[in-house]
C-alpha cells in the first residue's frame, strides 16, 4: 500500500480503516525484529491478519498473526478465539508460531490463558502515538546477538510474553528490557530487546 493511502486510512475514522492502519502498523514495526511478513487480513481471513516468518540467526520459523485494536485490554475470550486460528495452521506446520497483538495490552487473565495454551503463542503490545505513520530504521540481529528497535514518535512495543510451549519451540531467544532516559527529554525510554543465546 502506498503512503498516501495509508495517510488517507488515518484521517478517516471508520473502525475498519483504524484496524488496518494498525495492521500495517504492525507489520512495520515487527519488520524491525527480522519478521518478514505479509499483510492477509481482509474480509474472510477467518481471523489471520498477517502471515510470515521470523528469520532467526540459524533459523526460520513460520508465524502467523492477529491484531487487535481494541480500546481495552484483551480478555481470555481473544486469546481463546486467536488459539482456533493457530491451531487450524498449526495442524499443517508444527513448528509455526502465533503473535497475538494488541495495541492496549493484555488482562492477567488473558496472560494467564496465553500461558495456559499448549501451541506457540506470543503476546505483543504495540501503540501508535500521534503520528503512526511515521518511519522508523530497521535494524537486524547483530554479531552480539542483539536484535532491538528504538522507540520512534510512531509506536513503541511495551510489552512481549513468549508462552512455555513458544519458549520451547525456540530455546535461544531470550527477552528482555533496557530503560534509558536521553539527555534531550525528561522521559525514560523503554527499548525491547530479542536476545539469541543470551547476549
Amino acid at each position: 500500500m502506498k503512503l498516501a493511502s495509508f495517510l488517507r486510512l488515518q484521517l478517516q475514522p471508520s473502525a475498519a480503516n483504524r484496524g488496518l492502519a494498525y495492521e500495517l502498523l504492525v507489520i512495520k514495526v515487527l519488520k524491525s525484529y527480522s519478521f518478514q511478513l505479509m499483510h492477509t487480513g481482509r474480509a474472510g481471513d477467518r481471523g489471520q491478519d498477517f502471515f510470515g516468518h521470523w528469520l532467526l540467526p540459524d533459523r526460520r520459523v513460520q508465524v502467523i498473526g492477529q491484531c487487535k485494536c481494541h480500546s481495552n485490554r484483551l480478555r481470555p475470550a481473544d486469546v481463546r478465539e486467536f488459539e482456533g486460528v493457530l491451531h487450524r495452521k498449526w495442524r499443517q506446520d508444527s513448528q509455526c508460531i502465533g503473535v497475538l497483538v494488541s495495541h492496549n495490552g493484555f488482562s492477567t487473565k488473558a496472560v494467564e490463558a496465553t500461558q495456559a495454551c499448549r501451541l506457540p503463542m506470543a503476546l505483543c503490545q504495540i501503540t501508535s502515538h500521534t503520528h503512526p505513520h511515521s518511519s522508523s530504521q530497521s535494524l537486524h540481529f547483530e554479531d552480539n546477538g542483539v536484535c532491538n528497535f528504538k522507540p520512534s514518535d510512531g509506536a513503541s512495543i511495551d510489552q512481549f510474553i513468549l508462552n512455555g510451549s513458544a519458549q520451547r519451540l525456540l530455546p535461544d531467544i531470550g527477552i528482555a528490557w533496557r530503560q534509558e532516559i536521553p539527555p534531550t527529554h525528561r522521559v525514560c525510554t523503554r527499548e525491547l530487546l530479542v536476545l539469541y543465546r543470551g547476549t
